[in-house]
C-alpha cells in the first residue's frame, strides 16, 4: 500500500505546479484554486497512504476518477494535448494500479470461507 504514496505525492507536486503556471500565463484564478485544493488533497492522501490508511486511497481514487473525467472532457473540447491530454494519460496511469490495487482487496475481504 504505501508502494502508492510517492506517486499520488508527486502527482500532487505536478498539479500544485500547474495550477501556478496557469495562474501566471493566464491569469486563471480558477485554475490555480482548483489545482492547490486537489494538490492539498493529494498531499494529504500521499501522507494517509503512508501511513497505510486505507480510506486515504478511496479518496485518492475518488479524485483520480473525477480528475480524469474532467481532463478528458477538456480534451475532447479543444483536442489540445496541453494540459488536458497529458493529464488524461498521467490519472489513467497513476488510477489504473490504484483502482486495481483496491479492487483486489475488496475481493479478498468479501471472499467467504
Amino acid at each position: 500500500m504505501k508502494k502508492f504514496s510517492w506517486p499520488l505525492g508527486l502527482f500532487a507536486i505536478l498539479l500544485l505546479s500547474g495550477g501556478f503556471y496557469g495562474f501566471v500565463k493566464a491569469h486563471s484564478t480558477l485554475s490555480l484554486a482548483v489545482s492547490s485544493c486537489f494538490g492539498i488533497l493529494f498531499l494529504v492522501c500521499s501522507y494517509g497512504v503512508h501511513k497505510e490508511k486505507i480510506q486515504a486511497l478511496y479518496v485518492a481514487a475518488g479524485s483520480i476518477c473525477s480528475l480524469n473525467l474532467f481532463f478528458l472532457y477538456r480534451f475532447l473540447k479543444t483536442f489540445k494535448f496541453m494540459p488536458a491530454g497529458l493529464f488524461v494519460i498521467l490519472t489513467t496511469l497513476l488510477g489504473i494500479p490504484l483502482f486495481s490495487y483496491l479492487t483486489n482487496r475488496i475481493k479478498e475481504k468479501s471472499t467467504i470461507y
